[in-house]
């Protein structure tokens, strides 16, 4: 029951240990050692809390997040086997960068609207608005082949 416990995450596994280092420390009488076991669990935890909150804090999580896919086991799980973390929002550390495939996209669907209020802009005939799309235009063009090296389509 205990070895179930400790194993579920690892605040559980701090608690055991706080609670077991705790027991030796506070004495061989009955006494000593139950308030032992339970002062080292309780310092256990909030030692554990506090490095967790550390870890979000430096690294946005990347030591003790289950949900990636390099790390975590069944010790690492905030609250149980397995049981994601909900969040409020994302560390930036945690947001995913985008595929060289949907930098691509976005490029090209960018230059394609640009060109085509250029287009519109130029059947407007108005001077001003001809100029700023064709500043967008150009700038949506150089983005295009300094991401894809390539001429659009």
């Amino acid at each position: 029951m205990i070895t179930s416990y400790a194993t579920g995450s690892l605040e559980n596994l701090a608690t055991v240990g706080g609670g077991a280092v705790g027991a030796m420390a506070l004495g061989p009488g009955a006494l000593g050692m139950v308030g032992g076991f339970l002062l080292g669990g309780f310092l256990g935890r909030i030692a554990m809390k506090l490095i967790r909150g550390g870890d979000r804090e430096l690294t946005g999580g990347v030591l003790f997040d289950v949900n990636r896919g390099g790390g975590g086991g069944a010790a690492l799980a905030p609250s149980g086997v397995g049981t994601p973390v909900a969040s409020k929002e994302v560390p930036v550390s945690q947001k995913k960068e985008p595929s060289a495939n949907q930098l691509m996209k976005s490029a090209e669907t960018n230059y394609k609207m640009a060109y085509q209020e250029y287009i519109n802009a130029t059947q407007g005939g108005d001077a001003k608005n001809i100029e700023s799309a064709h500043k967008a235009y150009l700038k949506a063009y150089q983005e295009y082949q300094s991401i894809t090296g390539q001429t659009p389509k």
